[in-house]
């Protein structure tokens, strides 16, 4: 996912009730100068946000409630130098249910 962009999923009817993903800039950008922060939306409210991260930044883990949610959004922006090599990716990125997270604990 390149920056400046936002991917909105309707949750609506869903039965999910958490969203995680480890993001971070991919390791092919061409330079050090990728900058990009990560945000995640529920409703219209901001959740989750990442420090700027750059090629060489650890990914980080995210991990949202989502429990009686009706749109979750997914920002990706550029970190203030423009968006060349901004190459970001939410990796592993699922919605997990009851199921998925009582299997987890087990």
């Amino acid at each position: 996912m390149f920056t400046r962009i936002q991917v909105i999923y309707n949750l609506t009817g869903k039965d999910f009730y958490y969203f995680e993903s480890e993001v971070g800039v991919d390791a092919t950008a061409g330079n050090n100068n990728s900058s990009v922060v990560f945000q995640v939306y529920v409703d219209g409210v901001l959740k989750a946000e990442t420090p700027l991260m750059r090629r060489n930044t650890p990914a980080q883990y995210i991990f949202v409630p989502l429990t009686g949610a009706k749109q979750l959004k997914l920002v990706v922006t550029a970190g203030g130098n423009g968006n060349g090599n901004d190459h970001a990716n939410w990796a592993d990125a699922k919605f997990l249910t009851a199921v998925n997270e009582a299997k987890k604990r087990n």
